[in-house]
């Protein structure tokens, strides 16, 4: 798990930080992923899933229900080739880091008026992830 190790050694603190297993030190502690830049997204959530997929999927929400009406859909990545799995979209074979770029219109909550998102993330951590975007 992550832990820290605190050492005094001739009068000098030594302190590692990290990840730990068996009392043996991995490495640091990777760094969560990060929103560069939001517009027009209520809430997002980034979830590492248990497989050995180098991957990201993001799915698109609108009052708890998949969005289905957006247009002007625009993504762009730093690695990866194109994938669909159902209804998410994403990249397989990704490196990490990973930057991703998505810009798209969808309807209010309403369904009275159109608006533009615009929603640029970074993933550090190798795995399979999944992103949920919640317009």
């Amino acid at each position: 798990g992550i832990g820290k190790y605190t050492a005094n050694s001739s009068e000098k603190d030594s302190i590692k930080n990290g990840l730990w297993q068996n009392d043996n030190y991995m490495g640091p502690k990777p760094r969560n992923p990060s929103v560069d830049y939001n517009s027009g997204v209520d809430h997002y959530n980034f979830q590492k899933n248990n497989t050995t997929k180098s991957r990201v999927l993001i799915d698109f929400y609108q009052n708890g229900s998949r969005n289905l009406g957006t247009s002007n859909f625009m993504i762009s990545t730093s690695s990866g080739s194109d994938t669909k799995v159902g209804q998410s979209i994403g990249y397989d074979f990704v490196v990490f880091p990973v930057s991703i770029k998505i810009m798209y219109t969808t309807w209010n909550k309403m369904h009275t008026m159109p608006y533009e998102v615009k929603f640029d993330f970074e993933i550090f951590e190798p795995g399979d992830w999944t992103v949920e975007i919640n317009n």
